[in-house]
């Protein structure tokens, strides 16, 4: 392995470059184009990558940012601290412009537990630190048609106006089951909490409401639901091995699809609203639904090319050309459209988790390590 990096600190006017060949990596902290140049020579270069990669961490949490330009695939764009801990909350959303970033805080008073997010440009400039009025936002969903921002706070639901920079409280979580989802589209903007699920239009008339039995199995509730892209349909998980489909206009049930699968931890309609994407709560590969037959199909080459099929999370562009499986520290590119496997890489400072989702067109990284990366795909 031989690369380069340089990591800058804005606020303090430095830069920190960091470089690796072979056995030896050399780096360097640089403030009025001065600097003292340090070696390490490591045993091996797996010792060497994994020194490299330590010294960067150390860096990004002093305040320095990894931004770069590049054409290489996989290779990150943007390294950005959010915070030590981990909280099990690893979401975060693109605005265009903007990205906001979950940013732990504090629950060790349990009368003041607070949350943050980060509002930062794609090159890793921080906007500004906003203290959230829950703590947890599990969820985030930008509606790109109005100026808001649709946030599940720890399964209350909020509006946050961009614009202004505040909050409003939609629906406040009052019962015992744990449980909510909040889903946009085109038309609607959906959420659900306290065992009630609503649709509205983007001038806030309900277009759909409906009581949901959710139901407990082994201890959990497995629930899950997401608005059409385009036509007006709404698919409801809250029975295992079922999915309900729903006329948004007129809220009668268009029909059940039945699926073995107990978990679903969540559903994505794909290809004109005519697939259903099916993610198991169990890390188990990703099942696709033909809605029309009401049965599996089989996409070999979707599948991950090891002994594990296994996927924590994926995601898929705006136009849907190009789907990204997770697995652990591993992502999977995929030409969607034509069904074939692209390339794979590693993600970087990453323990056990991480959320994926598309920044434009690049892949958006939320790690349990604290870490924020942006990756060319």
């Amino acid at each position: 392995m031989k690369q380069k990096r340089t990591l800058e600190n804005r606020e303090d006017n430095k830069s920190f470059e960091i470089e690796i060949n072979e056995n030896l990596v050399t780096y360097q902290t640089i403030k009025n184009n001065k600097g003292r140049i340090y070696k390490k020579e490591l045993k091996t270069n797996e010792d060497a990558i994994i020194f490299f990669y330590k010294k960067e961490w150390e860096m990004l949490k002093k305040n320095f940012v990894l931004s770069q330009e590049t054409n290489e695939i996989g290779c990150p764009k943007l390294h950005y601290f959010t915070s030590n801990g981990y909280s099990g909350c690893l979401s975060f959303e693109n605005l265009g412009n903007e990205i906001i970033v979950y940013k732990e805080g504090s629950y060790e008073n349990v009368n003041n537990q607070f949350d943050y997010i980060d509002l930062i440009t794609p090159k890793g400039d921080l906007i500004q630190e906003i203290k959230l009025p829950e703590i947890l936002p599990w969820n985030i969903e930008h509606t790109k048609h109005k100026d808001f921002v649709l946030m599940d706070l720890d399964h209350s639901i909020f509006k946050f106006h961009s614009d202004k920079k505040d909050f409003e409280r939609i629906v406040e979580f009052k019962t015992d089951k744990p449980s909510s989802i909040i889903s946009v589209s085109e038309k609607y903007y959906c959420y659900a909490t306290n065992e009630n699920l609503i649709i509205k239009d983007y001038n806030d008339n309900i277009q759909f409401e409906r009581k949901l039995a959710l139901e407990i199995i082994k201890g959990q509730i497995s629930f899950c639901a997401s608005l059409s892209k385009k036509s007006e349909i709404i698919a409801i998980h809250t029975k295992a091995g079922e999915i309900n489909l729903f006329n948004i206009k007129d809220n009668e049930l268009i029909k059940t699809i039945k699926c073995d699968i107990d978990f679903i931890e969540n559903l994505q309609f794909v290809e004109n609203d005519k697939i259903l994407i099916l993610k198991p709560r169990y890390n188990k590969p990703l099942i696709y639904i033909d809605i029309d037959k009401e049965k599996p199909l089989r996409y070999t080459n979707l599948e991950i090319n090891e002994y594990m099929k296994d996927v924590d999370d994926y995601c898929l562009n705006q136009d849907e050309s190009i789907l990204v499986l997770l697995q652990r520290d591993n992502v999977y590119v995929y030409n969607f459209k034509k069904k074939e496997f692209l390339t794979s890489f590693k993600i970087e400072h990453m323990v056990r988790r991480a959320k994926i989702r598309f920044i434009n067109n690049d892949l958006g990284v939320r790690t349990d390590y604290g870490c924020f990366s942006i990756y060319k795909i």
